[in-house]
């Protein structure tokens, strides 16, 4: 909660971030060859579907209902012929009750 900044008035409601936000896009230019994880996922008509997977939990802020979600980020990025393809998703499947390889293929079935 924001400090109060008088005495008068209402007290602060409404949460606020300490922390600047940051969109995914630049989220993944931070990550480093070692933060990626390779993995097969599923077969499809052309043989198994292979690609790189990256798993972080992060905290999503709804302004709206004023309420923190925490959820886990699920990056994908594999090669093509048209060059690199990354993809991504919000997860609220816990890394305690799936591996990562069953979340990596819920992700790919979506795709």
């Amino acid at each position: 909660m924001p400090e109060r900044k008088s005495p008068k008035g209402r007290r602060p409601t409404k949460l606020k971030a300490g922390t600047p936000s940051i969109a995914v896009k630049d989220y993944i230019e931070t990550l480093g060859t070692n933060d990626w994880g390779a993995l097969k996922t599923r077969h499809s008509a052309k043989g198994i579907l292979k690609g790189n997977f990256h798993f972080d939990y992060v905290y999503i802020w709804d302004k709206n209902t004023n309420s923190i979600e925490r959820r886990l980020l699920v990056i994908s990025k594999r090669q093509t012929k048209k060059g690199e393809e990354i993809k991504y998703s919000f997860t609220n499947a816990p890394l305690a009750q799936y591996t990562k390889k069953a979340i990596a293929q819920m992700q790919a079935q979506r795709q």
